[in-house]
């Protein structure tokens, strides 16, 4: 199951924008544009649309209802309004290959976001979106967290400062294994160790290994600090229909951004959709699934 069209009316910068993606097996979607011309409204017109698909289920009746208030609470309805206008209504419709169409709309006037999934939708939707979360500089010194309190925060600006509580919760030994010989093989002379807590100080520790020398990986350069939670959130995420970075290339070196494609080609099986200003990233892709987002017109031109 892929999504084959996004539209947007009344959304962010967009009046009205229809999105069609590619859908062929393994489209690596490069999202380009100037800054503020539309890539993070698109993603979070995605994160709706997912927070939608993961309450489907076998219904003979179409599903209407608010959003879950978890994925709702710290959000400003007005700023996704277009025009910040406060008696208007966003709609965000996701249509997938399969001709299913999902609707949110976000109603400034009553301050609500509600969804409508179609009938019999299968839970199988639920799958269809994995987000990367924003990536940032680690933690030095990480204490061990409840494991509500770091899936709460799983997919916030906070995740970057909860890796190795992701590694305590999230990952599974062979998991972690596929991690680690992701790492040696794309990182030269980077050999990632064991996750260790310290029972009695409850703080989490995570080595890695070069060379001779052997640190912390907060101590590590902020390129590498990426790149581990890249591959993490990657191998975590493997079993959904579609990936979504945004902006991945921060602090990577254009060697690493030229390897992030081949990476995510080799060891994940979907659609990647990228937001992105990397020209290295574009020159790594299929020309036809470079997409420019302008959001002055109506439909994106291909690059």
């Amino acid at each position: 199951m892929k999504l084959k069209s996004l539209i947007l009316e009344h959304f962010g910068p967009f009046d009205y924008y229809q999105l069609d993606l590619p859908t062929d097996d393994g489209a690596c979607i490069l999202l380009a544009g100037k800054n503020n011309a539309g890539k993070s409204s698109i993603i979070r017109a995605l994160k709706f649309l997912d927070s939608a698909m993961k309450l489907a289920r076998q219904s003979s009746q179409r599903i209407v209802a608010p959003l879950p208030k978890k994925d709702t609470e710290d959000i400003e309805i007005n700023k996704y309004i277009h025009n910040y206008k406060t008696d208007d209504t966003a709609i965000i419709t996701g249509i997938l290959d399969t001709n299913r169409h999902i609707t949110i709309s976000l109603d400034s006037a009553v301050n609500t976001v509600s969804f409508e999934l179609p009938p019999y939708a299968h839970r199988s939707m639920a799958k269809l979106f994995g987000f990367i979360p924003q990536l940032g500089q680690l933690s030095e010194r990480e204490t061990l967290i409840s494991q509500k309190h770091m899936l709460q925060s799983l997919n916030t600006t906070l995740a970057p400062r909860h890796l190795r509580n992701h590694f305590h919760y999230l990952i599974t030994p062979d998991e972690f294994s596929l991690i680690k010989s992701i790492t040696k093989d794309s990182w030269d002379g980077i050999e990632l160790q064991e996750p260790k807590l310290d029972t009695q100080t409850s703080i989490l520790y995570c080595l890695y290994k070069e060379g001779a020398f052997v640190s912390e990986i907060a101590w590590a350069g902020q390129g590498l600090q990426i790149w581990l939670q890249i591959i993490t959130h990657m191998v975590r995420l493997s079993d959904v229909s579609t990936l979504v970075l945004d902006e991945p290339e921060i602090f990577l070196h254009p060697e690493k951004q030229h390897d992030l494609i081949q990476i995510l080609r080799e060891y994940y099986n979907g659609t990647i959709i990228i937001a992105t200003h990397s020209s290295e990233l574009m020159n790594n892709v299929d020309i036809s699934h470079i997409i420019h987002v302008q959001k002055n017109t109506q439909k994106p031109k291909i690059v």
